[in-house]
């Protein structure tokens, strides 16, 4: 896996030059900027979405629980939620409900974990619907 410091020593510039040549920060000249980006092209680069998650404090990840993915209107669902969520600069998390309350809790929970910025939820009509904290609970957490 290619990193940035990886690039900076082949080009010998330093990492903070790299990472700001990659985000087209104005402290960097437009020729740095494309020798960078062309750099990191040819070496195959691809952005750790960890470590941007850490550095900027989010996750850009919505988490969604809906009760299946094989039928046509959820599936269609999924889909436009996928594609909005693109649009906005947000990646989906899809979990399907499947009526085992621990199962489904444990979904919830690893969701959380994944710190996802939301979780759409299309409820299950026949079956109850498990315990989930409300807001406040979230909010004690850290969650939004």
């Amino acid at each position: 896996m290619v990193s940035q410091k990886m690039i900076a020593e082949r080009l010998g510039i330093t990492h903070v030059a790299v990472s700001k040549a990659l985000r087209g920060h104005r402290d960097i000249g437009r020729d740095t900027i494309a020798r960078v980006r062309a750099t990191a092209e040819a070496m195959g680069y691809r952005p750790n979405r960890i470590a941007r998650s850490l550095a900027q404090g989010r996750t850009n990840l919505i988490g969604t629980l809906l009760p299946t993915f094989h039928d046509n209107l959820h599936a269609t669902l999924l889909t436009t939620m996928e594609t909005r969520a693109r649009q906005q600069g947000y990646m989906i998390l899809p979990c399907q409900w499947n009526g085992d309350f621990e199962t489904d809790d444990h979904d919830l929970a690893e969701l959380m974990q994944y710190r996802v910025e939301g979780i759409a939820v299309v409820p299950r009509f026949s079956l109850p619907w498990p315990q989930v904290d409300g807001p406040e609970a979230a909010e004690t957490r850290g969650q939004p």
